[in-house]
């Protein structure tokens, strides 16, 4: 215990004797805060710090006397109380009464803890832009931040988290602990010993370290605190320590200090803590414990219904060790030690919160003709006369610098990665096609004629290269669907005989996204090999390694090692990773930029930057030449590096990006911030292109043609008309050009009539979260999530959080050479900064914004980044893209309310809110923010109940799923049902499961005028959507209000409301025609008979194509589509 010995020491040599604080004009604490009228009035003491970017605009007031989540901390004196409510700090007499809000503007305001003295107030706040802790005192004329210059408290997102963070006062008064720091008033910081603070097993990384100091007690003799799997006390006075509990893991009385909120009382004779209940119909409970006995006593039920916990907010003691002053079911709570005594503190409150404007940006959807933004695999011929690229599954070809693109290959399936021969003559690529269920590789001559197959073997095949001589082509195969395929070690470097089909195995378990090339004497192929461990963390650095084709056991020899910037994994990296011809550079691709590294070959491999966050050891930085570029090329011998994006073909001379290299100072570079978790070894060279080449390419979009008349149905229609009990839908050329009863409809002569007596329509449904992208740039013809999807009637969806390629496949789908939903995409989300899509400044979140929407992203996702300020910058450059940024909302309430007082339009997700109340409720209300809530999948001891619920009621396999998807996944599909009804005695029943409190505050929230959007999350294909809608009934909407979010409101959400999302005139004839009415039974929502996309009518348990012409979903391709 020499550590804790030291900490103490070091507390008590911070300033020299005679050395003492001066913090001026701090006022003595009043009384009787319910006779301050006046300062109520004024707000006198209302303070705002905040020094963030995004400005407020509109306030939010309401008066309340209850809260939600609160945090509650009690003077010394035993006066007044500090609380919490919507991020905002107020001050009450510990007799209730009025109470004065202290803080106000757009910071988020937490753990407010007197000090010892009564005079100052310590608390965590965003409000400098990352959270630090803030020193001021009631009038708000003193006050500091401690740490302001350094990196801020760290956040962790998953749980447990901010009970790290959470300011604790030392006894003497000037000392804070908070994180894994000690800071003094005056600025000065020192790092805790290590025997206070735990290293987090689940990450490597030390910054997911955290303290495990539980309090002081008033005479500086004892510290508390946990030490593995006990709570233990350090006498100062002896320096020894003692266990005080002794946990095990099997003991149901087991606690965690962060884990359950465990406090000590001032005068060191008890330990209080949540009993969290394993068993769901159970209530959590604060439990005493006296250290003298070890004997427990539960003070209090805190069962909290919305799923939450209060294990992560502030209570605390009186000074004098008798009561404990907590908050939980919407009131402050003063619990008598002794006789247990209950005692509720009554308030009210007026809540001034200050939040940005909403900006919601909005998109008309064209029927006229799609410019494609999603072209891959652009390369030049050696003479730079001719580009080959591949866009919509098909090769084109045009000239340059000025050609229009012409398509190439006519073949059914489709085709991906050409690549002109060295002289030019031929143009190798790869197909995939789902009538064989597999794909090959070809070439074709660049005068024309019919392809001709290089492959004997058919398989899924990738990134073909050819040998100098143009006699071989190195290439991937892989296993299993392509649409499936991942970044695991799944597949073969082969190389192929042009002339007799000949094939070699060179490495096997290589990743399937890989970039293999010849050297330019064609006796070495570069590839990535195989990875040990992918996810967080890999076990080994990613490797870059050749083999010899002289030798026949083709030994792999490492060249380079070092992980990616982003350090989750190997995708990008592995995918796109290239040497030049004269081996001097290796460029690669990370996170959608283009880097290079010189290689200096000297016999053994080089490092490239290291894996573990932005820490430097000596390994060579990445120099990043591009921000957006895929797919490079090294051109002319090596003399031009080419890469593209989007629709844009770019060339420079490789010359002058090293000249641009040599001339940058490396060591002295500037880094662009000093928030946490910022790649510290990204050196920025920006290189401007020599040539940048539009690629124009412009295809039809595709809707029915011609006149259809759906009469004598019931017409639900979400708009004015609301409900049509007997009417006519007249569609044209794909949208709505009349609609009401069907006296009022004239049907022309030349439409197609379908009588639909008995049946009702509804608008199509969109689910604007779901996560079923493809995993790679090939694209499987037909993508059995997207056709489970629209089968169940959704016919517009949003990821927000898939991928780049998943752009590209939207443009398949939306002229029409596939079946399926329309599909809006983020592209990837903008993470947490663990990625090289980091944001680091306004103008890094402008590039990283800029970038998507040249993709043609409508919508950004801000996915856990960990600072505040970092968020508004993505926010701020999302609005002036004039794209739509929604949030991962995440667990922690505060964070979610940050997001939404920002201005964003969406979040995602219910957080753990614990009891809500009219104060929360009405702010999510009055936000106008739209909340997606995934009622399937939530965060608490709820979790994902409600998604096993809907499974274990109305989840069977049937003959629409086996009828529309591949016989693999229908398998996959069985022995997923057959897994969870193995395990349905887990499933708590449904009365006790806390699931109708989430669908209740979601109900509460609409009906208070908020505004919700309907995300599955893709819990269960197709019918996961359904499940969201019959949750948001149960919650207490009624029928037709929980099928108004699931079609207009999700429509709005998405900016698309006058094109999408009701049945009404001028809108795309996007419909699903039910055998039986959901108004009258909710569950009626999956009786499917047709499904209609922009006009075209589908057999909704086949997907077979009703009109305008009939056609089997099997026999679909690129070839007659149209």
């Amino acid at each position: 215990m020499k550590y804790l010995f030291a900490f103490f020491l070091i507390l008590n040599l911070t300033y020299s004797k005679g050395q003492k604080l001066m913090v001026n004009s701090i006022p003595r604490p009043f009384k009787g805060v319910q006779t301050q009228k006046q300062l109520i009035t004024d707000n006198f003491y209302s303070k705002d710090y905040s020094l963030l970017p995004v400005k407020p605009k509109r306030t939010f007031t309401l008066t309340t006397n209850e809260g939600s989540s609160m945090d509650v901390d009690v003077s010394p004196d035993g006066n007044n109380i500090l609380f919490t409510l919507l991020g905002e700090l107020f001050l009450i007499s510990s007799k209730g009464g009025e109470a004065i809000q202290l803080s106000r503007g757009m910071a988020i305001n937490t753990y407010p803890v007197w000090s010892p003295n009564g005079k100052l107030i310590a608390y965590v706040t965003d409000g400098s832009g990352e959270k630090h802790v803030h020193v001021r005192d009631l009038s708000g004329k003193y006050h500091k931040i401690l740490g302001r210059n350094e990196v801020g408290l760290w956040f962790d997102w998953f749980p447990p988290s901010e009970r790290k963070v959470e300011p604790i006062w030392l006894p003497e008064g000037e000392n804070i602990v908070s994180d894994l720091n000690v800071y003094h008033l005056s600025g000065f910081k020192k790092k805790l010993p290590d025997a206070l603070i735990r290293t987090n097993s689940t990450y490597l990384s030390p910054e997911f370290n955290y303290n495990t100091i539980i309090g002081f007690t008033n005479d500086r003799r004892y510290i508390f605190f946990e030490d593995n799997e006990t709570i233990k006390r350090y006498d100062r006075k002896r320096s020894i320590d003692t266990v005080i509990i002794k946990n095990r893991k099997d003991d149901p009385e087991n606690i965690l200090s962060r884990e359950n909120n465990v406090r000590v009382s001032p005068n060191g004779h008890w330990l209080t803590y949540i009993k969290k209940s394993k068993n769901t119909c159970s209530s959590d409970s604060l439990v005493l414990y006296d250290i003298n006995d070890s004997t427990r006593k539960s003070l209090v039920s805190v069962q909290t219904k919305n799923s939450g916990r209060i294990y992560e907010r502030h209570y605390s003691f009186s000074s004098d060790s008798k009561y404990i002053y907590i908050g939980f079911g919407g009131k402050i709570h003063r619990i008598d030690v002794q006789s247990k005594r209950d005692d509720v503190i009554n308030f009210n409150a007026t809540v001034k919160v200050d939040m940005a404007p909403l900006v919601r940006n909005n998109f008309p959807l064209s029927q006229d003709s799609l410019e494609v933004k999603y072209t891959r695999s652009a390369n030049a011929n050696p003479n730079g006369t001719k580009l080959v690229f591949s866009a919509l599954g098909s090769i084109y070809i045009q000239d340059l610098p000025t050609g229009i693109p012409v398509k190439f290959v006519n073949q059914s399936g489709l085709q991906f990665h050409p690549i002109f021969s060295p002289d030019g003559q031929w143009i190798a690529y790869v197909s995939e096609d789902d009538y064989d269920g597999n794909g090959n590789v070809w070439r074709v001559s660049v005068s024309g004629g019919e392809p001709q197959k290089v492959s004997s073997v058919a398989g899924h095949y990738c990134n073909p290269a050819w040998s100098p001589d143009g006699k071989y082509i190195v290439v991937v195969r892989g296993d299993g669907s392509v649409g499936e395929l991942s970044n695991g070690d799944r597949a073969q470097i082969q190389i192929l005989s042009v002339n007799d089909g000949g094939m070699k195995v060179l490495a096997d378990k290589v990743p399937f996204y890989n970039m293999p090339s010849f050297s330019p004497d064609g006796h070495k192929i570069f590839f990535v090999p195989k990875q040990e461990g992918l996810g967080v963390r890999l076990k080994s650095d990613p490797k870059f390694v050749y083999v010899d084709l002289n030798d026949t056991g083709y030994t792999q020899r490492v060249l380079a090692s070092g992980g990616t910037l982003s350090g989750t994994g190997v995708d990008t990296y592995s995918k796109q990773m290239i040497i030049s011809p004269d081996e001097q550079y290796l460029i690669y691709t990370d996170a959608d930029d283009l880097c290079l590294v010189p290689f200096a070959n000297l016999g053994y491999p080089i490092l490239i930057h290291d894996t573990i966050y932005g820490s430097e050891n000596g390994r060579l930085p990445a120099i990043r030449l591009v921000r957006g570029a895929y797919d490079p090329h090294w051109e002319n011998g090596g003399k031009i590096l080419s890469w593209s994006f989007g629709n844009k073909y770019y060339r420079a001379n490789v010359a002058k990006i090293i000249e641009a290299c040599l001339q940058t100072d490396l060591e002295n570079t500037p880094k662009d911030t000093r928030l946490a978790f910022v790649p510290t070894n990204v050196i920025d060279v920006p290189i401007i292109a020599d040539q940048e080449i539009p690629i124009h390419l412009k295809e039809p979009l595709y809707h029915g043609r011609g006149t259809i008349a759906l009469k004598n149905a019931r017409i639900v229609t979400m708009g004015a008309a609301k409900v049509i009990e007997k009417g006519i839908a007249l569609i044209r050329d794909g949208r709505l050009i009349a609609v009401g009863e069907n006296r009022n409809v004239k049907i022309p002569a030349d439409a197609k009539v379908l009588d639909f007596e008995g049946k009702t329509i509804i608008p199509g449904l969109i689910d604007i979260h779901t996560h079923a992208a493809p995993r790679s740039d090939m694209f499987p013809l037909l993508h059995d999530p997207w056709l489970a999807l629209f089968a169940y009637g959704v016919t517009t969806i949003r990821d927000p959080a898939g991928s780049i390629n998943e752009l590209g496949f939207a443009e398949l789908t939306e002229t029409g050479k596939t079946t399926g939903p329309r599909v809006f995409s983020v592209g990837h989300a903008i993470y947490i900064a663990t990625d090289q899509r980091n944001v680091t400044s306004l103008n890094s979140a402008q590039i990283l914004v800029n970038n998507l929407e040249r993709l043609g992203a409508i919508g950004i996702k801000q996915y856990t980044l960990p600072t505040r300020l970092q968020k508004q910058w993505l926010l701020m450059a999302s609005q002036q893209a004039k794209v739509n940024m929604t949030n991962e909302g995440g667990r922690l309430p505060l964070e979610y309310i940050g997001m939404i007082k920002d201005g964003s339009p969406g979040v995602e997700h219910i957080p753990v809110f614990g009891d809500a109340y009219k104060d929360l409720i009405g702010f999510l209300a009055a936000s106008g923010t739209y909340i997606t809530p995934t009622l399937q999948v939530a965060w608490g001891k709820h979790n994902e109940q409600a998604c096993e619920y809907f499974r274990r009621q109305y989840l069977l396999p049937t003959p629409k799923m086996k009828a529309i998807m591949s016989d693999a996944s229908y398998q996959q599909l069985q022995k997923k049902y057959i897994r969870f009804y193995s395990n349905l005695d887990s499933i708590a029943p449904l009365q006790c499961s806390g699931l109708l409190e989430n669908f209740k505050l979601v109900a509460s929230i609409r009906k208070a005028g908020g505004k919700i959007a309907l995300g599955s999350h893709t819990e269960d294909l197709g019918i996961g959507a359904h499940f969201e809608l019959w949750a948001l009934q149960m919650g207490g909407l009624s029928n037709y209000e929980a099928l108004q979010i699931a079609t207009i409101e999700s429509a709005k959400a998405l900016g698309m409301e006058k094109d999408l999302g009701s049945i009404d005139v001028g809108k795309v004839a996007d419909l699903v025609i039910l055998d039986k009415n959901p108004l009258e039974d909710i569950h009626n929502s999956i009786s499917i008979k047709y499904v209609m996309k922009d006009g075209v009518l589908y057999d909704g348990n086949t997907l077979d194509m009703i009109w305008p012409i009939k056609k089997k979903l099997r026999i679909l391709s690129s070839n007659d589509v149209n």
